[in-house]
């Protein structure tokens, strides 16, 4: 898989210094169209409490929507100016009843979505869950990337968190482009026991087979469950495993090791101090 198509979901300045350096990279290396959208949210101020907010405070609130976005519009400009790829920038005005509805829809004609992962996500899980409800609606790829990360160049030790499920292989595919352009990808299993039982002994080596047939390099590896969590589990082997990209499937099906479980993925967003590529399936 190739991507052609690439949208960053920028809402902050600071994580405009993230992701547009991010994105700019990844257009740069597949020669892809990028479109950067800053989500502009009309304030609402239920009933019962408007009456103590004076008009001067929602223009304050205002003005500095205005700022940021101008900010990140700047930043926009210094990192494309010299781009030879296809580039926009788009505001979107947005209710925030609307605001992950209408972002869903801006990214279904996308190959790759970026978003910044917040760095007070570990303290709450209010950082997490507007990723996960894009992740789980809008059945793209989503490419999360720490505030801060400085992602100069394209992810060289990918670290794939693998149960044999639809999720975790789309997710897979929908990695191949990082994965072909890689030094190395290791499928890591995480098992309910210490130690590799013989059920799983296989698991994971017609995926690695797969990706060998694209040219990739891969290795399986087994292994024993040292964490409560898989998901954590996955995030602290990428931390000291010196991996620069974990691919994790999404989906609500059970359990244990089934590393495609929601609460596995936020899991991993809450722990993880590199990108991590997300792909859901919608089941009807």
């Amino acid at each position: 898989m190739s991507y052609k198509t690439i949208v960053a979901l920028v809402e902050t300045p600071k994580s405009a210094e993230t992701l547009i350096p991010a994105a700019c990279e990844i257009a740069k290396e597949f020669g892809a169209h990028f479109t950067c959208v800053k989500p502009v949210v009309e304030y609402e101020i239920p009933n019962p409490v408007s009456s103590y907010f004076t008009q001067s405070i929602l223009e304050e609130f205002r003005a500095n929507a205005t700022r940021d976005q101008q900010k990140i519009k700047s930043t926009f400009d210094k990192y494309t100016a010299s781009q030879d790829f296809v580039s926009e920038f788009r505001v979107e005005n947005l209710t925030q009843k609307q605001k992950i509805r209408q972002l869903m829809i801006d990214t279904f004609g996308a190959d790759l979505v970026l978003m910044a992962l917040p760095t007070w996500r570990q303290e709450t899980s209010v950082g997490v869950e507007p990723i996960h409800k894009l992740v789980m609606g809008s059945g793209r790829p989503v490419l999360v990337i720490p505030e801060g990360y400085k992602f100069d160049k394209i992810p060289q030790n990918i670290l794939v968190g693998w149960r044999a499920s639809p999720e975790a292989s789309s997710a897979v595919h929908s990695a191949l482009g990082f994965i072909k352009k890689a030094q190395k990808t290791t499928i890591m299993t995480v098992n309910k026991k210490k130690h590799s039982y013989s059920q799983s002994i296989t698991d994971g080596r017609e995926v690695a087979a797969m990706l060998d047939r694209h040219g990739a390099t891969t290795k399986v590896w087994h292994s024993g469950r040292s964490y409560k969590s898989a998901g954590k589990q996955i995030a602290n082997e990428a931390k000291i495993g010196g991996h620069d990209l974990i691919v994790i499937g999404v989906g609500n099906h059970g359990i244990g090791y089934n590393l495609t479980h929601s609460d596995g993925a936020k899991t991993v967003l809450k722990n993880t101090t590199v990108p991590v590529l997300l792909l859901s399936l919608i089941h009807i």
